[in-house]
C-alpha cells in the first residue's frame, strides 16, 4: 500500500475514518487482516533481537515499542476478541524487551541511574498487564522476576562502594591541592582498613 508496514497502512485508514466520519466504529481488523499484522510483527521480533546482537539499543527499543503500538492497535480494532488475545499474550515479554533495550542503551552510556529507573518502569508497566488481565491468572510473572534480579545486579555491579568513593574523593582532594581534606579521607580509609 505504498506504506512503510501494513501497520502503519491501517494507521492511516482509521486516522482518515475518523477525520471523515468523526469515529471509527466501522473499521474493523478481519481474520485475515490480523494474521497479516501478526507475520509482520514476527518480522519485527526477528530484527529487534538481531539489533540487540547487534548493540543497537535504540534501534531495538524503536522496534519492541513498534510490537507493542501494534499489540493496542489491534486490541483496539479486531473484529474477535480472540484475534487480539494472540497479541496480547507476548505483551510481558515485549515490554520486557523494551526495558532491557532502553536500560543497555542507558549504561552503554553509564548512566546507571537511569538503567535502574527504566527497569523500576518497565516492572510496573508489566505488573499492570498481568494485573488487568485473566488470561496471565496463575503464571509466574516471569518477566518480572528477571528485571528485579537485573536491577539487583546492576546496582551491585556499578555502585561504588563506600572505600571506593572514600578513594576517588582523595584522588579529587590530591589533585586540587585541598591537602587538608585529604589527610582527613586518608584518615577514615586507615580507620576502614583496621
Amino acid at each position: 500500500h505504498g506504506k512503510e508496514s501494513l501497520l502503519n497502512y491501517f494507521e492511516e485508514v482509521a486516522a482518515k475514518m475518523r477525520r471523515k466520519y468523526g469515529s471509527t466504529a466501522d473499521f474493523k481488523l478481519d481474520k485475515d487482516d490480523c494474521y497479516a499484522l501478526q507475520q509482520e510483527g514476527i518480522q519485527y521480533y526477528y530484527r529487534y533481537l538481531c539489533f540487540f546482537q547487534l548493540g543497537d539499543y535504540k534501534k531495538a527499543e524503536r522496534d519492541t515499542a513498534r510490537n507493542l503500538r501494534l499489540f493496542d492497535f489491534v486490541k483496539t480494532y479486531a473484529a474477535d476478541d480472540k484475534y487480539a488475545e494472540e497479541f496480547e499474550q507476548y505483551r510481558p515479554y515485549v515490554l520486557m524487551m523494551n526495558t532491557r533495550a532502553k536500560v543497555l542503551g542507558a549504561l552503554k552510556s553509564k548512566r546507571v541511574n537511569q538503567a535502574v529507573a527504566e527497569i523500576h518502569q518497565g516492572i510496573h508497566r508489566i505488573e499492570n498487564v498481568y494485573d488487568r488481565s485473566h488470561e496471565f491468572d496463575g503464571q509466574p510473572k516471569t518477566e518480572v522476576i528477571f528485571l528485579k534480579n537485573w536491577a539487583e545486579e546492576i546496582v551491585k555491579r556499578y555502585t561504588p562502594s563506600k572505600k571506593q568513593r572514600l578513594v576517588e574523593e582523595l584522588n579529587e582532594a590530591v589533585q586540587n591541592e585541598e591537602y587538608e581534606r585529604a589527610a582527613k579521607l586518608r584518615d577514615r580509609l586507615n580507620k576502614m582498613k583496621e
